[in-house]
């Protein structure tokens, strides 16, 4: 296979996952940049909407292709037989979305993809609403919010001696927060996993 085959054979398939509710599918549509009502976004709504893995393809990173799960922790999909039912050994990346505080699901997620060895973002989704809920406040610093936030995501993760990527994002208010910094850094990442296969493909004599 030539080096220009590699290029367009190459696919990543991302498995975007967390607890139903967490706005996985809000994230895939800012993510692509589409409003809820239009065609091709991800179904939204109050109720669980995912009822199986949906592919959806990024119009500005051709060899992404995200796959938006059930969400984990409903009577469909009980959190016991959760990962085996999703099938994670099919994915190469995962984004794990949370919405609130990081809740055990969540760390079972974690320590799943660590097991499989596979990269993952860890996702905090709702900045928005948590901003404005905390903006009553008379002494409010949205920096101090984000912080805490983050160091939030991240203290389960320092007691496993884990450091993923974690983003602070809003699928409402996509111009502030880290939605561009979270597409640059999968770009990156992206570019790098291609230059990997193609090495493996055609090493150097």
């Amino acid at each position: 296979m030539s080096l220009l085959e590699v290029f367009d054979c190459f696919k990543i398939d991302i498995a975007v996952t967390g607890e139903s509710g967490a706005g996985k599918s809000s994230l895939i549509n800012a993510f692509l940049g589409l409003n809820p009502d239009d065609a091709g976004a991800a179904p939204t709504g109050a109720v669980e909407t995912t009822k199986e893995a949906t592919m959806y393809l990024h119009p500005n990173l051709p060899h992404v292709r995200l796959w938006d799960l059930p969400g984990m922790g409903t009577p469909s999909f009980g959190s016991k037989s959760y990962v085996k039912t999703m099938n994670f050994e099919l994915y190469d990346m995962f984004m794990v979305v949370i919405s609130e505080r990081v809740r055990e699901n969540n760390m079972l997620l974690v320590d799943e993809i660590e097991q499989q060895k596979k990269p993952y973002y860890l996702i905090r989704t709702k900045i928005d609403n948590e901003i404005r809920s905390q903006r009553r406040k008379n002494k409010f610093s949205e920096m101090h919010v984000l912080d805490q936030m983050r160091r939030d995501c991240k203290k389960y993760l320092k007691e496993k001696k884990l450091d993923p990527h974690v983003f602070l994002v809003s699928a409402i208010d996509t111009q502030n927060y880290e939605l561009q910094k979270l597409t640059d850094t999968l770009k990156d990442e992206v570019s790098q996993l291609k230059v990997e296969v193609c090495y493996k493909s055609h090493p150097t004599d």
